[in-house]
């Protein structure tokens, strides 16, 4: 009975969560319309977990545009905690070529991550190392799971898609510890019994 409640507690935090990120994509898509959210919220709501903050994905090429939007974000509602440059996420994200700048942010008493790209916000999970983390969330509320997703989760195993994730890599292990049953592949490691030698 308590698990049952517990799970009802976390569905009812889960769904105000979502509200929060449609509500503050809303705002958002005054900078770019496909703006979205991905990764490790849509995964955990997806999962039934709570998501520790919401990383939302914004379409922004120059710095003039980053000025743009960081000018109007406190209009908007988002209260500006720190502002990062990509180069200061290289040792978690180490193939993030798209990064160009990071906004936190607390809107709606809700830790949020602003990323500004230099891509479309559709291809970003295709820079994601995990499959765990390709997974997607539109304004409208639904869903985009990747097929690496997908299969992964079918599977309950998470795929390393990228060669410089190697098994002591901080962000690896992060994930790793945070889904400690689910199986893990990484067709990159090379251990001894690989070798024909």
């Amino acid at each position: 009975m308590i698990k049952y409640l517990k799970q009802l507690w976390i569905n009812y935090q889960i769904t105000k969560q979502k509200k929060v990120a449609i509500q503050a994509l809303d705002q958002l898509s005054i900078f770019d319309e496909d703006v979205l959210v991905a990764g490790g919220a849509p995964r955990d709501w997806f999962l039934g977990k709570l998501a520790s903050d919401i990383d939302i994905y914004i379409q922004s090429y120059t710095v003039r545009s980053h000025l743009d939007i960081i000018s109007q974000l406190d209009d908007l509602g988002f209260k500006i905690v720190e502002i990062k440059d990509a180069s200061d996420f290289t040792e978690l994200y180490t193939k993030a070529d798209y990064l160009r700048l990071v906004i936190d942010c607390l809107y709606k008493n809700q830790n949020v991550q602003i990323m500004l790209v230099g891509c479309e916000v559709i291809k970003v999970t295709e820079g994601f190392p995990l499959s765990i983390c390709k997974i997607m969330f539109e304004r409208d509320g639904g869903i985009i799971m990747t097929p690496s997703f997908l299969s992964g989760y079918k599977m309950k195993t998470i795929y390393v898609e990228h060669p410089h994730y190697q098994e002591e890599h901080p962000y690896l292990m992060k994930i790793r510890n945070k889904f400690p049953d689910w199986k893990y592949r990484n067709p990159y490691q090379v251990t001894i019994e690989h070798l024909d030698v």
